[in-house]
């Protein structure tokens, strides 16, 4: 991800119902000075009817929740 300093994870629910956040990846700030990594590989799900949206979270170092809903 683009310079945030402040992230220290990120995490996707592949299958969001809009109640519970089931993470099924996530990317953690390392302890050396590298970068957290920007892109995650989601595990095979078979296609389901009536597919959900996929969840994104983001967690600063402070604790602050950030999320968006990819349709």
């Amino acid at each position: 991800m683009r310079s945030l300093p402040e992230l220290d994870y990120w995490e996707v629910d592949p299958a969001w119902d809009g109640k519970v956040f089931r993470s099924a990846v996530q990317a953690i700030r390392p302890r050396k000075h590298h970068g957290i990594v920007s892109r995650l590989s989601l595990p095979a799900f078979p296609p389901q009817p009536g597919e959900k949206p996929v969840a994104v979270r983001l967690v600063t170092v402070q604790g602050s929740h950030l999320q968006a809903v990819l349709r």
